[in-house]
């Protein structure tokens, strides 16, 4: 007991040392008459009373280490030392990861801060902060910033990650502070990564990540994107960095850069494919496997085969030739292991059947977009018809400029013979609502296709602005689907073909 009494002494006067540090600040101004943090508090740039020396790069700061041992159990250390004789100086530019240096004074600003008052975390700075807090032992400030990267800082996670990828040594363990926000960033990452990729920026900088985390993003079935040609585009840019030994700064969106743009998929018989080292042909390959072929539309499995030559990758082709395969087969029906569909829909919407399709796209708050912005569906083949949807987001025409503007068009086909048509097709178009109580909105029509007219008649003001909130998910997607009425289906097949059907 005897020996912990002075502990007890040592720590009751550090506190009371701080209380009459800030009550002597009031009374005291720097030479320009204010402080760091607030009239009426001592600021870390007063260095009126400053009794402990700290060093951070090129830059010296004279501090009060009650201040700092109050805040931070790693000055409490130090003071503790200089208590047996020590210098009263502190180094923190080895200690201290080049990158975070700057954000030493956030660190300082929330150490000298009044108590109870609102710290903001600047998300530009966040992991940088956070980092400071860690090696420093400011527990408070690491909770503090580890709540905002988790509820305000959403939309910025790719930021964030490029942040904390700056200071991390591959292979080493940052402690359980940063693990637990680096899995919260992933998990952030996988529930909007088809936002992310429609932002030409947060694309570039997830593309410059290592391959074992975006191997982790976009092999989860819960990746959220509006389909599975959006992972394809990313994985092969992804390979195409590594065959190439490009890499991105994350600040410019260049990504076809050691590609030119049409070169991969127009190559002529001469071109010579790329060489891939042992390393970049495993990395490769833990990025193929996180695409799910099976679910590519067939532009991009000519795509897919053709990267394969291009890479000098057999497997790649195979994979391709395979999923053709398997949809011309039945080994889908006897137990074939297929990897499921990522979900975009809602989770109580069952998936789209043969005579309906589907169009989900990222709206976000609708802003990017423009009147007679034209956005397309991948088209899909219910009987003879082939169909696509448009969606016009800000509006067909200044007529419907303010509306989500929708139609269902059909695709012509070689085969079609001159003076086709599609009479009397009825379809339902709706808007999937990602609340349970809401119900989809729904409009229903009648109509005729032809080869005069293949765009059919549809709803430039299918729904207002202002009603598009109960039909955004959380993401920003809005998911369209147009179902033909089981009834018509006899109507979706061309007319030689139907008076063949009729005949049979």
């Amino acid at each position: 007991r005897r020996r912990r009494a002075p502990r007890r002494l040592m720590a009751w006067l550090l506190a009371a040392a701080a209380c009459i540090l800030a009550h002597v600040g009031a009374a005291v101004r720097s030479a320009d008459g204010e402080n760091s943090v607030g009239s009426g508090h001592l600021g870390w740039r007063d260095d009126w009373l400053s009794d402990w020396e700290v060093s951070v790069g090129e830059e010296t700061y004279q501090l009060h280490a009650v201040m700092l041992a109050r805040a931070s159990s790693f000055f409490r250390g130090n003071i503790r030392m200089a208590a047996r004789g020590f210098e009263r100086h502190s180094n923190l530019t080895e200690l201290l990861p080049q990158s975070c240096l700057p954000a030493f004074e956030l660190a300082l600003d929330f150490i000298y801060s009044p108590p109870g008052a609102d710290f903001v975390v600047p998300r530009t700075q966040a992991l940088y902060l956070l980092k400071v807090a860690d090696v420093l032992g400011i527990d408070s400030l690491a909770e503090a910033v580890a709540k905002d990267v988790e509820r305000k800082f959403v939309d910025f996670a790719p930021h964030l990650m490029q942040q904390y990828f700056t200071f991390h040594l591959p292979g080493t363990d940052d402690g359980p502070v940063f693990l637990k926000v680096r899995n919260s960033l992933i998990h952030i990452i996988v529930r909007r990564f088809g936002a992310f990729l429609v932002d030409p920026v947060a694309r570039a900088i997830m593309l410059s990540w290592p391959v074992d985390i975006l191997a982790a993003i976009l092999g989860v079935d819960e990746l959220r994107v509006a389909h599975e040609d959006d992972v394809f585009d990313f994985v092969s840019d992804r390979m195409l960095l590594l065959a190439h030994g490009a890499t991105l700064s994350g600040e410019e969106p260049v990504l076809r850069s050691v590609v030119p743009a049409g070169s991969l998929f127009s190559a002529s018989d001469g071109e010579e494919t790329a060489n891939l080292t042992t390393g970049e042909a495993d990395q490769g390959a833990l990025l193929w496997n996180c695409v799910r072929t099976d679910y590519l539309s067939a532009e991009k499995m000519k795509d897919a085969a053709l990267l394969g030559e291009h890479l000098g990758r057999p497997d790649i082709i195979a994979a391709a030739f395979d999923s053709l395969v398997m949809r011309a087969s039945l080994s889908r029906r006897r137990g074939f292991p297929v990897r499921p569909r990522r979900p975009l829909l809602p989770a109580w919407v069952r998936p789209p059947m043969s005579n309906e399709i589907d169009f989900c796209f990222h709206y976000g708050d609708g802003t990017r977009f423009t009147c007679e912005e034209e956005l397309r569906s991948r088209p899909k083949r219910i009987g003879d018809m082939v169909v696509r949807l448009l969606a016009y987001p800000a509006g067909e025409d200044n007529e419907s400029k303010g509306f989500l503007s929708v139609f269902i068009a059909v695709v012509p086909q070689p085969t079609y013979p001159p003076g086709w048509s599609f009479n009397q097709v009825r379809y339902t178009m709706s808007c999937l609502s990602w609340l349970v109580e809401t119900p989809p909105f729904e409009q229903t029509i009648t109509m005729d296709f032809s080869d005069e007219e293949a765009v059919g008649w549809g709803w430039p003001n299918f729904i207002q602005e202002d009603g598009m909130d109960d039909f955004i998910s959380p993401d920003g997607f809005v998911c369209l689907r147009a179902a033909i009425h089981a009834d018509f289906i006899g109507q979706t097949f061309l007319r030689r073909r139907r008076v063949r059907l009729l005949d049979t």
